[in-house]
């Protein structure tokens, strides 16, 4: 992504090292993914921030944790 792009952007930025695209939202805010995603700040309260996706029935949408044990579990079935 071309830099002078991302400082034109109020609220935009790409994190140091990574291809991670960070935004700022404030509760009530959303972004949209791909036309079909959705999500949006449904709460901020002290240090956790509440979402929610808006996301088609097949496209899977885990959090981080439940995500890596799927794959772990896969990978030891993988193993027979």
């Amino acid at each position: 992504m071309d830099p002078a792009a991302q400082e034109a952007t109020p609220g935009t930025a790409i994190a140091e090292g990574t291809d991670m695209l960070v935004l700022s939202r404030k509760a009530g805010e959303a972004i949209v993914i791909n036309d079909d995603i959705t999500i949006v700040v449904v709460e901020i309260r002290d240090d956790k921030v509440r979402l929610g996706i808006e996301a088609p029935k097949e496209v899977p949408v885990h959090r981080r944790e439940v995500f890596d044990a799927i794959h772990r579990d896969e990978g030891e079935g993988d193993q027979s």
